[in-house]
Order: C-alpha cells, then sequence, then structure tokens
C-alpha cells in the first residue's frame, strides 16, 4: 500500500484547513446520500459482510447503512461526533476521535472481519496512511462508499473517483 510521502505535498490540501473539531462540533442529523444510493450501499453491506461478523465503521456518524436484517457479533463506531455516535442504534460501541488528529486505530491488531466507510474518506488529509493503520485491524476487506455530490471545500484536492471502492486483503 502506498504511504502519503509517496505523493506530491499539495495532494491531499483541502480549501478549508480549518481544525475539523469545530466542524463536527454540533450533530448533523442527515443523510448525505439519497435514498436508493443508501439501498445500493445497504445491499453491497449484505452482499460482501460476514455474517456475524466483527464490523469497524470507520468515520461514523448516527447511521451507519448496515443491513437491518444481519446480524453481526461486533459494530463498532468510530466518529467525530459523541452525540450522532451515541443515536447509531447499529454501533455496540463507539470512540470519539479525529482520524486527521490522532491518525492510530486505537484497536489491537486482527479484531475486525471488514472495515466500512460511508462517504467519509475523502475528509481524511492523510488517508494512505490511516488505511494502513486499518488494515492491520483486519483479515477482510475494506469497504469504503463515496457520495456522487457534496460539498468538497474540506475534502483533498484529490478525492477517490466512482462509487464504491473494495479492498480485499489479509492482516498486515
Amino acid at each position: 500500500m502506498a504511504e502519503d510521502s509517496e505523493f506530491p505535498l499539495s495532494f491531499f490540501d483541502r480549501q478549508d484547513e480549518e481544525d475539523d473539531a469545530q466542524f463536527y462540533a454540533q450533530p448533523r442529523f442527515v443523510v448525505h446520500i439519497d435514498a436508493p444510493t443508501i439501498a445500493a450501499l445497504t445491499q453491497a453491506y449484505r452482499e460482501l459482510l460476514p455474517p456475524g461478523g466483527k464490523i469497524l465503521d470507520l468515520m461514523s456518524s448516527w447511521v451507519s447503512h448496515l443491513p437491518d436484517d444481519m446480524t453481526f457479533a461486533r459494530v463498532a463506531g468510530l466518529g467525530m461526533n459523541e452525540l450522532e455516535l451515541e443515536r447509531n442504534p447499529q454501533l455496540t460501541e463507539y470512540i470519539v476521535q479525529d482520524l486527521n488528529r490522532q491518525p492510530e486505530l486505537p484497536f489491537a491488531p486482527a479484531r475486525f472481519d471488514a472495515v466500512v466507510n460511508a462517504v467519509s474518506l475523502q475528509y481524511l488529509t492523510r488517508p494512505m496512511d490511516r488505511l494502513g493503520s486499518a488494515r492491520r485491524l483486519i483479515g477482510g476487506s475494506f469497504v469504503f462508499f463515496r457520495e456522487h455530490e457534496s460539498d468538497v471545500s474540506n475534502h483533498p484536492a484529490v478525492a477517490y473517483r466512482g462509487p464504491v471502492l473494495i479492498l480485499q486483503v489479509g492482516p498486515a
């Protein structure tokens, strides 16, 4: 996996470099994708995630879009707003953490079957480093989903193209 240092210094610059803690201080109980997109994402999770598995919802909020008809042994959410995480009925646990300030994930290696991220990866200023940190946690898949439209002021200059990125990986 590439490291952020392999890219030009400005590659992940954002238009708005203000502290993310200010942006996420107030809860936002909105969905950032439309109903058909949510249905497609939930179906992708249904097909890709292991029933009874241990899932890390990276950069989670008040909704995870996991299928209601599937049961998971563990769904840990890591996000920026405690009130949003607290109200997410699919999470079995959560941690409030800003990955742009604290990049290392606070979990022991090989603790999850999959890492999911819906419409949030583009907010990371050092995404490759964060993905490397996430890789050590799993023996399964990353499933990343990017919305088709969004406010891009605090996205890196280069963002992911296309809606779904699925990386099948083994343990680091």
